[in-house]
């Protein structure tokens, strides 16, 4: 009797770990955080990725590194603070022109194209 509660106490145990592990620490999409499409010169823009697990909300003890690419517009952008390996990534303009900013996350299929507007 002893030996079928505790086998049935750790197959519960497991099951739950691994459905833990499935749907809430796993990364299932990045997404961004919301961004204007014009600004200023002189104006700083944050770009955050939310990493999202199977239930829909953000993961829980877990970052979405990401890589990032000026396309267009160097001369125009300055990076203030590259924490990309935590998800985040702080810009500030310094021209007016059309800037375009690849954004390729460690865990999601495609890299998403921000395009900024900077006027004076």
């Amino acid at each position: 009797m002893n030996f079928v509660l505790i086998f049935s106490i750790i197959a519960i145990i497991l099951i739950v770990a691994f459905l833990l592990h499935s749907f809430v620490f796993s990364i299932y999409e990045v997404t961004f955080g919301e961004t204007k499409k014009e600004y200023k010169i002189g104006a700083e823009v944050t770009i955050v990725t939310n990493p999202i697990n199977g239930m829909g909300s953000r993961v829980p003890l877990r970052d979405a590194p990401f890589a990032f690419e000026i396309q267009s517009g160097k001369d125009f952008i300055k990076v203030i603070k590259d924490e990309s390996k935590l998800g985040n990534l702080v810009l500030k303009f310094t021209g007016a022109g059309e800037i375009k900013i690849l954004i390729i996350p460690d865990h999601a299929l495609k890299p998403t194209l921000f395009e900024f507007s900077v006027v004076p």
